[in-house]
């Protein structure tokens, strides 16, 4: 009887283990990448409306110019999707530029300085994508890390509690 309490304890441990660590995994997994996920698509987004602002910029028809309407309303949506240190001053600048874009449309200078803004909210996302699909990178590494040492831990003590059964059963 007391064979068969060691052995049940020994699979319960297994279990547990097989478990804890699954659960873990799963979790640590799916958490990482729903944050990194959300904040990709932000900055993304970001770099969508600084496209839609410099199309809205370089639309020359003669008779209508600038795409005013197109232009506020990707400016709006990047005014609402603020997620970088930094990227509210930015595009404050741009919406000031903008208005005076807006007052003086023929104005080359107005247009060029619209036009850098936008290339520097692109520009500021493009990078926090670089830099946060690196940070995703190296902390999917460092969990990794982290699940073979814990599997690694778990196959010796499986070993150890194996040989051990063995030695207390007779090696029958």
């Amino acid at each position: 009887m007391k064979i068969l309490k060691q052995f049940l304890i020994a699979l319960l441990f297994f279990c547990g283990m097989t478990v804890i660590i699954t659960g873990t995994s799963a979790y640590y997994s799916n958490r990482s990448s729903s944050v990194s996920e959300t904040i990709l698509k932000d900055n993304y987004n970001s770099i969508v409306y600084g496209k839609d602002m410099l199309k809205a910029l370089s639309f020359r028809d003669d008779q209508k110019g600038i795409d005013f309407t197109a232009f506020e309303n990707a400016l709006k949506l990047q005014q609402n999707n603020i997620t970088e240190k930094g990227e509210k001053e930015l595009t404050d600048a741009l919406t000031q530029e903008y208005y005076n874009l807006k007052k003086d449309s023929g104005s080359k200078e107005h247009i060029y300085g619209t036009s850098k803004l936008v290339y520097g909210v692109i520009e500021m996302n493009m990078k926090a994508l670089e830099d946060k699909s690196n940070q995703a990178r190296i902390t999917s590494q460092e969990f990794f890390k982290y699940f073979l040492g814990a599997a690694t831990l778990f196959i010796i003590i499986a070993v150890l509690l194996i040989v051990k059964f063995r030695s207390t059963s007779g090696g029958k």
